[in-house]
């Protein structure tokens, strides 16, 4: 049986920032759909102006701008989905048990170790 990228990486991962995993699964297909909803348009834009005999550049530069305006007008709750999932994580500190219990280790601590500085070395006259 085939190991899916979900089995790959720890619950706390899939979670950290946006709650439950299921809402994680939910940001990221929005996020998907979204951009590939972009990408799309574009693609399908650029091959309809090549058609037409339109030349790469001015193929790319128009069905970009007419892509832009079709995304804009028409995948609205695409991007506010994907907003919000960027709001959220940008909102929710990143936590883990590792980190808690570093903190924890170095609260206790009066000092932090730090490397030891390397000296220059002594010039010869």
């Amino acid at each position: 049986m085939p190991v899916s990228w979900l089995d790959r990486y720890p619950r706390s991962r899939l979670s950290a920032g946006c709650g439950s995993p299921d809402r994680k699964l939910r940001a990221v297909k929005a996020t998907i759909l979204y951009t590939l909803s972009r990408v799309g348009t574009f693609a399908v834009l650029f091959l309809l102006l090549r058609l037409l005999t339109f030349t790469v550049p001015v193929a790319a530069i128009v069905a970009a701008v007419l892509a832009f305006v079709l995304s804009y007008l028409f995948f609205g709750r695409l991007r506010s989905g994907v907003a919000e999932t960027i709001a959220r994580r940008r909102a929710a500190p990143e936590r883990d048990d590792d980190a808690d219990e570093e903190d924890a280790a170095l609260d206790g601590s009066p000092r932090v170790a730090r490397p030891a500085r390397r000296q220059a070395p002594a010039e010869d006259d």
